[in-house]
């Protein structure tokens, strides 16, 4: 019985420990009119870039994430990277995560 207590405690103390990424459910609707509003400008209405605007602002604008992970793009989404601006400011965390929920179902991950 005491190794049990102290399984349970050191369990615990690593749940506690991970960081909870996504502790609300994304809704890939509602991501979508935020997208329209703030990255179709850029990324186009398919995700795969605008080349008028490339030419504008002379950097690829395809939406490329393999290989990248939920929390590496949910930081370039709140911090950007240039030429992108980060959101981290301007929309709320919900946003960020619905935002990439869209993302995700527009391309097919």
């Amino acid at each position: 019985m005491r190794f049990l207590g102290k399984t349970t405690v050191a369990v615990a103390a690593l749940m506690l420990a991970m960081p909870i990424a996504h502790a609300r459910a994304a809704d890939a609707a509602a991501g979508k009119a935020v997208y329209d509003k703030k990255c179709q400008n850029c990324h186009g209405a398919d995700g795969k870039g605008d080349a008028k605007m490339e030419a504008k602002i002379k950097a690829r604008t395809k939406l490329e994430i393999d290989g990248k992970s939920d929390e590496e793009m949910l930081k370039l989404l709140k911090e950007g990277k240039k030429p992108m601006p980060g959101y981290e400011k301007s929309l709320s965390a919900a946003d960020i995560d619905n935002v990439w929920a869209y993302t995700k179902s527009l391309l097919g991950k």
